[in-house]
């Protein structure tokens, strides 16, 4: 049985379309794998400490130092922003309006 050219070219359509498909499933699970190997660090920020101002040789001439951003001092009532067993903060699920 001869082969037409439209036969050749459908099988060849699909075999473009699982080769994409494969292609985007293997680079999915690529980022998820990384993601998940790499950590997320996401609640990071809230291990930081106050850091001693920057100490420069008093010949040294300079402009004035002032801080762009105050760290605050963290108290007894500071909210506590990781779930049990997690490590990231869970956004509360929004009021429904629609009944």
């Amino acid at each position: 049985m001869k082969k037409t050219r439209s036969t050749n070219h459908n099988r060849f359509n699909a075999q473009l379309a699982l080769a994409i498909i494969a292609s985007a499933s293997i680079a999915m699970t690529g980022c998820t794998t990384f993601k998940r190997k790499v950590g997320d660090n996401s609640l990071d920020y809230t291990k930081t400490k106050k850091l001693e101002p920057i100490q420069l040789p008093a010949d040294a001439q300079t402009l004035p130092f002032t801080p762009v951003y105050a760290v605050p001092q963290s108290g007894e009532n500071t909210l506590k922003i990781t779930k049990e067993g997690s490590k990231r903060f869970e956004l509360p699920r929004p009021i429904s309006t629609v009944k």
